[in-house]
C-alpha cells in the first residue's frame, strides 16, 4: 500500500497519454488495438512514464507521504488524491474521433481497470525482448534539405510535429544531452501533436 495513490494517478495518465499517443499515429478504431500497442517502442514508453510522473500532483505525494508517517489507513484517501476529470477527458477524447462516437463510457471505464480485475503482465526473457525492439526505428539524416529562411510564413501543426520529430532523434544520437533536454523537447512535440489532433477534430 506504499504510495498507492501516487502510483494509481500515474498510471491513469500513463494511460491518458497511451490513447494520446495512439491518436497521434492517426490509429482509426477498426484497426486492432494489439496491432497499434505493438508499434509503440520502449523509448515511447519511458517518455510517456515521464510524462505521467510530472503530472502527478504534489498534493497527491504529500497525502501518500502523510498518510506513511501518520500510520492512518483512509479508505477514500487513493479517490481524493487525482480529481476523477481524468475518466471524463478520457471519453470526450475517444468520442471526437471519426467512427467512435458510440463509444460507451463504460467501456472506456472498465479498460482502464482491467488491470485491477485481471492482472495479466508477463515477464519477458532478454530475447523476447530483443524480439520486440523495432529495427526500423534507424535515424536517416542524410537525405536533409538546406531551409529557405526567408519563408515567413506561418508553420503548421502537421510540420512542426515533423521538425520536432526530426530534432528528437538528432538530440538523441549526441553524448551530451540530458534526459531532461529530451524530455522537455518531447513535451513540444506531443503539444503540437495535440495541437494537430485538435485541429483534425474540428
Amino acid at each position: 500500500m506504499l504510495l498507492l495513490g501516487v502510483i494509481e494517478a500515474m498510471k491513469r495518465h500513463y494511460k491518458k497519454k497511451l490513447i494520446i499517443l495512439n491518436l497521434s499515429h492517426n490509429l482509426k478504431c477498426e484497426e486492432n488495438l494489439n496491432e497499434a500497442l505493438k508499434k509503440i517502442n520502449v523509448k515511447d514508453v519511458i517518455y510517456m512514464i515521464a510524462q505521467a510522473w510530472q503530472l502527478v500532483k504534489a498534493a497527491t505525494i504529500r497525502k501518500s507521504f502523510h498518510k506513511i508517517i501518520v500510520q492512518k489507513r483512509r479508505e477514500d484517501e487513493s479517490q481524493q488524491t487525482e480529481n476523477p476529470t481524468t475518466d471524463r477527458e478520457l471519453f470526450e477524447i475517444i468520442n471526437g474521433i471519426e467512427g467512435c462516437e458510440e463509444v460507451l463510457e463504460e467501456d472506456i471505464f472498465e479498460w482502464l481497470d482491467i488491470e485491477n480485475q485481471h492482472p495479466s503482465f508477463q515477464i519477458l526473457n532478454d530475447e523476447e525482448i530483443i524480439q520486440a525492439i523495432d529495427p526500423s526505428s534507424d535515424i536517416n539524416d542524410a537525405d536533409n534539405e538546406d531551409q529557405d529562411f526567408e519563408d515567413l510564413r506561418t508553420i503548421s501543426h502537421t510540420e512542426s510535429v515533423q521538425a520536432l520529430t526530426t530534432a528528437l532523434k538528432y538530440l538523441e544520437q549526441r553524448s551530451d544531452v540530458t534526459p531532461i533536454d529530451l524530455l522537455l523537447l518531447k513535451n513540444w512535440h506531443d503539444q503540437a501533436a495535440t495541437d494537430r489532433n485538435s485541429g483534425l477534430l474540428q
